[in-house]
């Protein structure tokens, strides 16, 4: 139940904000007004002055939510309603208005002032015993005075008139400051909420936007990543042909070396033995065996160059 009055007045308090401000102004004005005038058959009665009732919720209520002071003289009018016959328009009118103004610009002081909510709703508090003690009673006692039925051949004076009608107006005035102070609170807790809540959308809207850029970073630099690897796989496989390439030029000069080339060099050796068995000059004897000795070396030469070449394959592959 309360998830759904609270989507209720979340969707009323979206709505209200897109009116215009001089059209909402109107429509508090209208709307505390009619409150004012059915609160105004709560009466505290009072036998000095006037009957004492509890219009002035609704209409310290309406100062909360006005922005433009105009209004508070479209608000005052609403005092109208069940007002002594006897007193003048007049006197009904600016008893109203003068306190009505005085609190609007003072909780618009108030509003300014950064307090906590509970603070700000007990300085509204003093503010609305203010407003009745120092604005409305004072008023009230002024136009009682100026009326010949209130006051006949002007008989009493103004602090006789004041004294005797704060002790019924009490109730009203404890009751009003109380209502209004605690209303006040409310609803500066609840906008403080509302507050806090946009300010946890903003933040969880910008960590996302973070997020989605950083993800989107990361998926740029895996596709780098990605498209490296590529070039890289590519890169290996042109180097590992060439490799190969080089390691099959090798096993070929490894195979000529072992075969073609010695094979012509062992025939040599074998024929020099041939003519060791010979009848041939002692000279020349030892010509052929200096060129045994240098095929010989060849011949060690060759193998050690075979030798390089199997290790070099072997160690490649």
């Amino acid at each position: 139940m309360n998830f759904g009055r609270n989507n209720s007045s979340k969707k009323m308090q979206t709505a209200l904000q897109k009116i215009p401000t001089l059209l909402r102004d109107a429509l508090f004005t209208l709307l505390f007004g009619l409150l004012s005038g059915i609160l105004s058959t709560v009466e505290f009665q009072n036998p000095v002055i006037v009957n004492s009732d509890l219009r002035e919720i609704p209409f310290l209520i309406c100062l909360f939510h006005l922005r433009n002071p105009l209004f508070v003289f479209g608000l005052a009018l609403s005092a109208f309603y069940k007002a002594p016959a006897d007193m003048p328009i007049w006197a009904v009118y600016i008893t109203h208005l003068v306190p009505l103004l005085l609190a609007f610009f003072s909780f618009k002081a108030l509003e300014r002032s950064n307090l906590s909510s509970v603070r700000m709703g007990i300085f509204w508090v003093a503010i609305t015993i203010a407003y009745y003690l120092f604005a409305l009673l004072p008023l009230v006692v002024i136009s009682v005075s100026v009326t010949p039925s209130f006051n006949p051949n002007g008989a009493r004076d103004f602090w006789e008139v004041y004294l005797s009608g704060l002790p019924n107006l009490q109730y009203e005035m404890v009751t009003t400051s109380l209502v209004t102070g605690l209303y006040l609170t409310q609803m500066r807790i609840r906008r403080e909420l509302e507050d806090t809540n946009k300010n946890l959308e903003n933040i969880v809207t910008e960590r996302t936007n973070e997020l989605q850029t950083v993800n989107e970073e990361l998926i740029a630099a895996n596709e780098g990543t990605k498209r490296l690897n590529e070039n890289l796989e590519q890169l290996v496989k042109e180097r590992t042909d060439k490799i190969n390439a080089q390691l099959e030029q090798l096993r070929k000069y490894a195979y000529m070396n072992s075969h073609e080339l010695r094979a012509p060099l062992a025939r040599i050796l074998g024929l020099l033995q041939l003519f060791k068995h010979e009848q041939i000059p002692e000279q020349t004897k030892m010509l052929l065996g200096y060129m045994e000795e240098a095929s010989i070396e060849l011949d060690t030469v060759i193998r050690q160059m075979n030798r390089l070449l199997e290790d070099e394959v072997t160690v490649n592959e």
